[in-house]
């Protein structure tokens, strides 16, 4: 040193500077000065130990730590310093004790010790750290923030407090297992209590540390809140529910489609398929280019859904048209398949057919009524006009002949406008039957007297009475003529016969008939086999009209082919 002469010495005992206990820090150190040579230790006057320090004579302070000492060789050990004053007072005397093997190992004990406090305590997972009387030591943030509690709460409790009462009862009986040694590590997932009384799912796992001799030192579980998962879970099985109770209660038919196809029960009876069939019943043509781009827009997310009338082939062969909206069906991986709404339109898609035909119809009505109505009525207005500018023109058997041609002209459109008048009352549900007792034959014999056809012959076999209205029947009976004269042949002739239960009249003309398959068609509104040619159209409302008066009075009024013949059938109850 720089006053003084310094001697140095390496000591052979150690007052427990070294904290793994005096008995072993001796014998290290002995072992370490007996493997060190100590000319590689001291050096000179101490100078390249010490640098520029100054001793003076007082004692080094280490402060209970060892410092560190550069060797000759580069290396470093760590060591002790004791220094004490020479016995004449001519230096000190510095005394090394090396430890530099136990430091080593001090210094990792703490960085693991300092590692696993920084996991404890800045860990995102609530963790508790209890000793052997199941008392709590330790709590980290995580599980203080989980419980609504701060550090002193926590130790102010004990353990199985933390629980509801059944499963404290369980925590206890784990607790004294781990005690015992009988069990070293184990988990619950149960309920905890929060500090403001509220409840909380957790999962606790828990795991013991014991010494050499098997005693428990402590036992650290770890807490992991399942609260918002179980909410997640619980709104999902609801929201799975739901969809599944959607899908199957829906009255609307509803079908998925990914790697494989499920249909809903209405759909299944919609396409009347049991209800375990899983045949996809949808067949779109690869030419469909606007179906398959919409299906593509929404498979790539470009759209969420689209809407189209399809048509769907039941198993009985008959065809079903449907609106299917088609809904894309995603998860977190992606695109997976397509949820299909189909309600079955067939009724209105035909009633959309209905109505195009209807109005189709009736413009032809408006131009046949103009037609009919012209007609008669150019004749009455020309006969009429001819009688009153040159009434002493005309001898009187042709004066006789235009007046019963203005009659008839005059009586048929009445009839016309009758039925109308009729079939306008029925549309707004009117039209009125005064139902009484009629003679059939003479109801008929009337209608042939004032239509004035020579060729129209009555046969009854018998002269039954009936339930009916007198008006309504010769209503019916006049159409039926009408139709038979403007589209059969003749000759044309009436028949009235009876049953036990029934009074029958038989309009019958020897023409082509109706079509085949088109026997009640032509019961239907508007409805017309076929126009003569060179005649004005038909209205189209005699047949159906006269069907409708029929059932107002509890009959039936029906068409079919009897060899030759054409037969239109009135049937009314018979009054015995």
């Amino acid at each position: 040193m720089r006053d003084g002469h310094t001697r140095w010495s390496i000591r052979s005992e150690s007052r427990c500077y070294d904290r793994t206990g005096p008995e072993q820090s001796r014998t290290q150190t002995r072992t370490r000065r007996n493997s060190l040579d100590t000319r590689c230790l001291v050096g000179g006057d101490g100078s390249d130990l010490w640098g520029d320090a100054t001793v003076g004579g007082a004692p080094i302070q280490t402060n209970g730590y060892p410092i560190a000492v550069r060797t000759k060789d580069g290396s470093t050990l760590w060591c002790h310093a004791f220094v004490s004053e020479l016995p004449d007072a001519s230096g000190v005397d510095i005394g090394l004790v090396d430890v530099t093997e136990g430091h080593e190992h001090r210094r990792e004990v703490e960085a693991s010790e300092a590692l696993f406090r920084s996991a404890f305590e800045n860990g995102p997972i609530g963790m508790y750290i209890t000793d052997g009387n199941v008392d709590g030591i330790l709590s980290n943030q995580a599980l203080q923030t989980m419980l609504g509690r701060t550090a002193e709460q926590m130790n102010a409790v004990s353990f199985t407090d933390l629980f509801p009462e059944d499963m404290a009862v369980e925590a206890a009986n784990v607790a004294r297992r781990f005690v015992d040694g009988t069990q070293d590590a184990g988990h619950i997932t149960t309920k905890a209590f929060r500090l403001d009384g509220s409840e909380i799912d957790v999962h606790v796992v828990a795991s013991s540390v014991r010494d050499s001799a098997g005693d428990l030192i402590f036992a650290i579980s770890y807490w992991i809140d399942l609260t918002t998962s179980h909410h997640l879970a619980d709104r999902l099985a609801r929201s799975e529910a739901t969809f599944e109770s959607a899908f199957f209660d829906s009255p609307a038919g509803m079908s998925m489609r990914g790697s494989d196809f499920t249909a809903n029960p209405a759909m299944h009876q919609i396409l009347g398929h049991p209800d375990e069939s899983s045949l996809d019943p949808f067949s779109v043509s690869a030419q469909d280019r606007d179906f398959w781009d919409a299906v593509q827009s929404v498979r790539d997310n470009r759209s969420s859904s689209f809407s189209r009338e399809l048509k769907l082939q039941r198993t009985n062969g008959e065809t079903v048209w449907g609106l299917a909206t088609v809904s894309g069906l995603k998860s977190n991986d992606g695109f997976v398949g397509f949820l299909v709404h189909f309600v079955d339109v067939t009724e209105q898609r035909l009633a959309r057919l209905r109505l195009t035909e209807l109005v189709a119809s009736k413009d032809d009505l408006v131009r046949s009524v103009s037609h009919e109505l012209r007609t008669p009525l150019t004749t009455i207005v020309g006969l009429s006009s001819e009688l009153r500018d040159r009434p002493i023109d005309f001898p009187p058997t042709e004066r006789d002949d235009f007046i019963h041609l203005i009659a008839g002209q005059a009586s048929e459109m009445a009839d016309l406008i009758e039925d109308l008048l009729s079939v306008a009352h029925s549309d707004i549900g009117v039209v009125q039957v005064e139902v009484g007792e009629i003679d059939v034959v003479d109801t008929a014999q009337k209608v042939v007297s004032t239509w004035g056809a020579e060729e129209i012959v009555v046969i009854a076999q018998t002269t039954p009475r009936a339930v009916g209205d007198s008006f309504r029947v010769r209503q019916i009976i006049r159409n039926l003529l009408a139709n038979a004269v403007k589209y059969g042949r003749p000759p044309f002739v009436i028949e009235v016969s009876a049953t036990d239960e029934h009074a029958k009249l038989r309009v019958v003309d020897h023409g082509d008939g109706v079509p085949s398959g088109e026997g009640d068609a032509v019961f239907q509104r508007y409805y017309r086999a076929h126009d003569p040619i060179g005649q004005p159209g038909s209205v189209g409302i005699g047949l159906s009209l006269s069907r409708q008066l029929a059932e107002l009075m509890d009959g039936t009024l029906t068409y079919y082919r009897d060899g030759n013949r054409s037969v239109f059938e009135l049937r009314l109850h018979r009054i015995k």
